[in-house]
């Protein structure tokens, strides 16, 4: 039930972020199903360590909004530039 749920919320993000860009890119679809492992990983350090209960938040705010986030932002800045020069060339 988890993957089915991230699988339909990457469609939206990457929809969602497609359509103002005009282009399709799989970062964001990417960025969202890379967290499905990252579940995985938080259950067994929480039951492995259950003293650092704590672990499991700090590799979300680590992978979501310190690397996540920004690197899907320049990425698609990137693409979104590299179209406009193709775009501006072409003329």
């Amino acid at each position: 039930a988890s993957l089915v749920v991230f699988l339909l919320s990457a469609i939206m993000h990457e929809v969602l972020v497609s359509i103002p860009f005009h282009i399709v890119r799989p970062w964001s679809f990417l960025g969202m199903m890379l967290q499905v492992p990252l579940v995985g990983l938080t259950k067994y350090l929480y039951r492995s360590f259950p003293n650092y209960s704590s672990v499991g938040n700090f590799i979300f705010w680590v992978s979501f909004c310190v690397v996540g986030q920004p690197m899907a932002v320049l990425l698609y800045t990137v693409d979104y530039q590299y179209k406009m020069r193709m775009e501006d060339s072409s003329e």
